[in-house]
């Protein structure tokens, strides 16, 4: 088994192999005849969802995994795959199939096609067809579900990611900011002082001898604070 086609074109069909998330495929354990719902879990597994009746870890020995012809999607006895022994669980409790084709490795399949068998069913298989299908809706259901949380979270994780990326560049453009302050804060105090200096420096060649001590007076020595204070006064108060 390997699928079933659900989409026919002029040159090209799409199969809905056995392997994906959304086949449902009623299927019967042998030896036992145990009744259960497989579905896919990657190219070469599939799992179990519905098990009827049965508890699998009493069992101790290889199981075979055939359609069960359940709902008519498929003819009964199709061989799927394998349940596995675990050496230490005997059956596996993942209730994981093998399948017996590697998908990757498929160049031909045959198709085969039949009409749903119209045989009378009895009131209790009609109740057990009906309680499957219920499953399988809301298995379909609670998948749908799942896809548009994960959908959702996604897309919550994209805005989260980007408001970050935002966050951080508008802490470092604040910094940088910040600093190209602080240096042309530093740079203007560097220019008034210059200034000062140079005004400085112009009025001591014009006031400088009416603040310099000499043997003469006694004013103020060259380079103190008051000689400075005395020559932007242009010399002393009177």
């Amino acid at each position: 088994m390997v699928g079933k086609i659900v989409e026919v074109n002029i040159f090209t069909s799409r199969v809905l192999l056995i392997s994906d998330i959304n086949s449902k495929i009623p299927v019967s354990l042998q030896p036992g005849d145990i009744q259960a719902i497989m579905s896919g879990k990657d190219k070469q597994e599939g799992v179990l969802q519905y098990i009827k009746d049965k508890n699998l870890s009493d069992i101790s020995e290889e199981m075979l995994v055939l359609t069960s012809g359940a709902g008519g999607l498929f003819k009964s006895g199709i061989p799927i795959g394998v349940i596995d022994i675990d050496e230490d669980l005997a059956i596996n409790l993942d209730r994981v199939v093998s399948f017996h084709k590697d998908f990757s490795q498929l160049k031909y399949v045959k198709v085969v096609s039949f009409s749903k068998e119209n045989n009378p069913l009895d009131l209790s298989s009609k109740k057990n067809l009906q309680k499957i299908e219920n499953k399988i809706e809301e298995t379909n259901q609670q998948q749908e579900t799942l896809r548009i949380l994960l959908e959702q979270k996604r897309i919550a994780d994209e805005i989260r990611i980007k408001i970050q990326k935002e966050n951080d560049f508008l802490r470092n453009e604040r910094v940088r900011l910040k600093n190209e302050i602080l240096v042309e804060k530093k740079n203007n105090q560097q220019n008034r002082n210059q200034k000062k200096e140079i005004k400085f420096l112009e009025m001591n060649l014009v006031y400088g001898q009416k603040c310099r001590k000499s043997i003469f007076n006694k004013l103020y020595k060259v380079g103190t604070a008051k000689y400075r204070e005395c020559v932007l006064n242009k010399g002393l108060k009177k």
